[in-house]
This record gives C-alpha cells, structure tokens and sequence, in this order.
C-alpha cells in the first residue's frame, strides 16, 4: 500500500538521516 504523503525536501530528509 502506497501511503500519499508530501514529498519531504533533501533537508528534511538529511535530518532524518542525521538529526
């Protein structure tokens, strides 16, 4: 199942990688 959320920014995405 394919949840639709918003695409998360390179940003968001490096804190969530690296807090």
């Amino acid at each position: 199942v394919i949840h639709q959320k918003p695409k998360k920014t390179l940003d968001e995405i490096s804190h969530d990688l690296c807090p």
